[in-house]
């Protein structure tokens, strides 16, 4: 549900940081750009790409500390924030038809 154009595109979490990589056609990985949560002891668990509803790429990222970070991937901003969770979130999936939605999930319950 990306652009073709990201095809070479991905990210990884670790720590309070979100990092995307672009892989090159030379077999190297170029980092595109690194999101630092403000919350020291946030650990992230899990991300997943989303999109809004005018494609513009989106992460979404979770873990310890509860909170939903959505990432504009355009302006290499914090987009949102959402609460709802007792306990860490432990998983991060997005709607395939839907993009724009995403489901997430911990311990205690869905949100």
């Amino acid at each position: 549900f990306i652009d073709a154009r990201y095809y070479d595109v991905f990210a990884t979490v670790g720590g309070n940081r979100v990092t995307t990589y672009r892989g090159l056609p030379d077999g190297n990985l170029a980092v595109l750009q690194a999101y630092i949560d403000a919350d020291d002891a946030q650990s992230f668990y899990t991300l997943s790409w989303a999109c809004d509803l005018d494609g513009t790429p989106l992460l979404v990222a979770a873990g310890s500390n509860a909170v939903i970070r959505v990432i504009n991937c355009a302006t290499e901003k914090l987009f949102k924030s959402f609460l709802g969770h007792g306990d860490s979130i432990n998983e991060i999936r997005t709607q395939p038809l839907k993009p724009s939605l995403f489901i997430s999930a911990s311990k205690g319950r869905v949100c």
